[in-house]
This record gives C-alpha cells, structure tokens and sequence, in this order.
C-alpha cells in the first residue's frame, strides 16, 4: 500500500465520482478505478459500492476513510518536518562563546538569527577558546564565537570581528590623568591577563601589537577569569589592554585610555567543523553576514 493510493481513495470518497475525482488527481478515469481495485484487494474488502449512477462507500470505505486521512496527514507532517529540518528551519544549535563575543556581535546575530528561523532552538555554552575547539572536534558544540589563531585541524574560521584595543588602568594610576595614551608608554607596566591556557588567543594577538610597537608583552599576573581580572586591574595589582569593546562595560575603578596606535587590531572569529555542512550551521553564519550588513546601515 502506498501513500498516492490512500489519497487517490480520499478524493474518490470526497467526490463520490470517479469522473471529478480524476480530474481532481490529474489522472483518467480508467487507471484510478484501477488504483482504487488494487487497494481493496491489499485490504481484503470492499471500500466502495459501485452502480453506473452511483458511488458510496461501504462501511469498511467509512471506517477506512477516517484511518487513511489520519495516515495522510501524519505522513506529510513528517515529511514537512524533515524538509524543514533538512533546510535548516527547525532542529537544535549548540553555540560557544567568549565574554569579547557577548559584548559585540553575539546578541544582534541570535536576533537576526531568531527573526529568520525562529523554530531553530539556540543553546549558549560559554567556554574558553581551546574549550570551544574540543568541543567543536567532539560535537559538544556546533559553532564557537573565538579568537584565532586556531589549529586548523578539522575546523574552519572566519574572521567576523576587528577592532582596537584600549588601556584599563586603575583609575588612581598617574597616567589615567590623559585622555589617551601610546602603547609604548606602558612598556613598563605590570600585566595582568587570564590565564594562558584559557586566552591564548586573544593573548597572542595582543603580544604581537607590542612586538610591533617595539616590547615584548610580559604578563606578571594571571586572572582565573574576567570576574578576577576586572577587581585585579582596579586593585593597582597591574593594567591590562582590552578590546574597545569593553567601553560598553561599567567598570568599578578602571579607566579605560584610548591608544594613538590605532592601525592594529584584534579578531574575532567564528569556527565550525570543517565536516559539516549542515543547514542549521550554514544558516547562522548567514546571520553573522546579516547582522554585520546591519552595522554598516547603522554605523555601529
């Protein structure tokens, strides 16, 4: 028994007229009647009583009736299911980020995202970068918002992101008096940073623009994380040089100095397996392309 006998029975049961429900069908006459015998004998009964004048179904055709558009339905619910999800419409994403992420381009992209495909359910997982890269080669999650370099074994990255950095001193620091500063002019300085094994990339970035600027990045201390880098900085424990970014963060007793170096910057990137070509994947990464058509309108 197949689907296109079940629905040509339902429209001959519509229509009580196997003239009107072959045009209904786009097929003649002759091979519906055909159809509708090879149904009855699958099932072992008569569906439909027959007269030159007259059409009607039996009181199997109506008990049948009923379980065939039930059967009907359900299928091409499924099959809309799995159109939708093959498509990229429905199913689950998994999703790492960093905290530069949260601040930049992570919120406009879930709501880009959410307008266009809003049945996709969307898990955050905030995880450090060689966390999320794991993670990507052990399907624990889809994309990572990161910042590269990034072994490329298995993953692919794209650029998303670039901006400035910017100085955090305490706000007590004799050179949070000027509104901006050189990088050279921190030379000298007591770093702080998070932990190597959890920023490295980011960490990399920043080491190589004071290469260029002619010093080598010492990082005196270590934070677990934002949480204990933040109180570090407004301590007097050390500076740091965070995204620009971060002027959208209210930091208690941290002043944040422009730098006149101006010409580097920092990434962020987005990764996902190399192995996958999924829709839902492909999907988000057009709503990373979306969201930053959207700033370039806005100018943000």
């Amino acid at each position: 028994m197949e689907l296109r006998h079940l629905r040509y029975f339902i429209t001959v049961a519509e229509e009580l007229h196997f003239g009107r429900a072959a045009r209904r069908v786009f097929i003649s006459q002759p091979p519906l009647s055909k159809q509708i015998k090879q149904l009855e004998d699958e099932v072992g009964t008569a569906l439909l009583s027959r007269s030159r004048r007259h059409v009607q179904l039996t009181e199997a055709g109506k008990l049948f009736l009923a379980q065939a558009k039930d059967i009907v339905a359900k299928a091409e619910a499924a099959m809309e299911v799995a159109r939708r999800t093959g498509q990229g419409e429905r199913g689950g994403l998994i999703v790492g980020y960093i905290v530069y992420a949260a601040l930049t381009v992570l919120p406009k992209t879930l709501s880009v995202f959410r307008r266009r495909w809003p049945a996709v359910d969307v898990g955050l997982r905030r995880l450090y970068c060689p966390e999320q890269v794991a993670a990507l080669r052990e399907h624990r999650i889809d994309l990572g918002f990161l910042c590269p370099p990034v072994a490329p074994d298995g993953v692919d990255v794209e650029v998303i992101l670039r901006e400035g950095i910017v100085a955090a001193l305490p706000r007590n620091h004799a050179m949070a008096r000027h509104k901006s500063l050189r990088l050279t002019d921190l030379a000298n300085e007591s770093f702080i940073f998070n932990r190597r094994d959890c920023d490295f990339g980011y960490r990399a970035q920043v080491a190589a623009i004071c290469r260029k600027a002619g010093f080598e990045l010492e990082v005196a201390t270590e934070a677990q994380d934002e949480s204990a880098l933040y109180p570090m900085i407004a301590s007097g424990q050390g500076i740091s040089l965070l995204p620009a970014s971060a002027r959208k963060l209210r930091l208690k007793g941290i002043a944040l100095r422009e730098l006149k170096d101006r010409s580097d910057q920092v990434e962020l990137a987005i990764a996902w397996r190399k192995s996958d070509e999924s829709a839902l994947v492909k999907n988000f990464r057009t709503a990373i392309r979306e969201r930053e058509g959207a700033d370039k309108e806005s100018g943000a």
